[in-house]
């Protein structure tokens, strides 16, 4: 894969990444499974944003 298409599937990912936390955060119903659903998916985040800019700087 090259650069361009690995920044547009972690695009993809972040969009998707994105909308599963605004879910948790504004419509799940139990809470505490909730936050730690949040807390993971906001890792996954912070992970994607770290290999984004991995790729950006090759």
């Amino acid at each position: 894969m090259n650069k361009k298409s690995k920044l547009g599937l972690c695009f993809i990912v972040g969009i998707v990444l994105i909308s599963a936390m605004a879910y948790l955060l504004f419509g799940a119903q139990e809470s505490g499974k909730s936050l730690g659903s949040l807390l993971i998916c906001g890792a996954c985040f912070l992970a994607l944003l770290a290999y984004i800019n991995k790729i950006k700087n090759l």
